[in-house]
């Protein structure tokens, strides 16, 4: 039972998604971290897919890539969606992430580096997306204004995802 056992170093590592504030470029009246986002959005998902009847299986590799998608930042600290478009960062963030998880969660390193056009990444990337919008929504009604535009692009950034999500279900 050895492999129960978790080091002080593996837990603190773990524990690093706390520390990690989202949207640290922005003003905030509220922080939300890695970790919260990460749990909103594995929450989110197991939502869509109870909706969507998705099967156990794959409800599994959904929950699993929600609660472990942005753990790189441990690494890296949060890079917002704006700047990774802004600095064209996908290809090199997938390079890193990619070696990251097969380094850090080889059992799951196949699921966390598919990119394929399937319904749990289609989950995965909407839930993540809903995430946004539910803190970008509890900033605006705290009274930071600020947010509106995130709100904006995120509805758009939305939409595109549902008509991705419909497709790949049809398959």
């Amino acid at each position: 039972m050895k492999e129960l056992i978790f080091t002080k170093d593996e837990l603190l590592e773990m524990y690093k998604l706390k520390n990690i504030v989202r949207y640290n470029h922005r003003i905030r009246l509220k922080d939300e971290n890695v970790a919260e986002h990460s749990f909103f959005t594995a929450l989110i998902a197991l939502d869509i897919c109870k909706k969507l009847s998705i099967n156990t299986h794959d409800t599994f590799k959904v929950i699993i890539k929600c609660l472990l998608h942005d753990t790189p930042e441990q690494e890296l600290n949060d890079i917002t969606y704006d700047v990774k478009l802004k600095l064209n960062l996908r290809p090199l963030l997938k390079e890193f992430e990619d070696k990251y998880f097969e380094d850090n969660y080889a059992d799951y390193a196949d699921i966390m580096t598919n990119n394929d056009n399937n319904i749990v990444n289609a989950i995965v990337n909407y839930a993540d997306a809903i995430s946004v919008l539910q803190y970008a929504y509890n900033e605006i009604e705290l009274g930071n204004i600020t947010f509106a535009p995130i709100v904006t692009e995120t509805l758009e950034r939305l939409e595109k995802l549902r008509e991705v999500l419909l497709e790949v279900i049809k398959k």
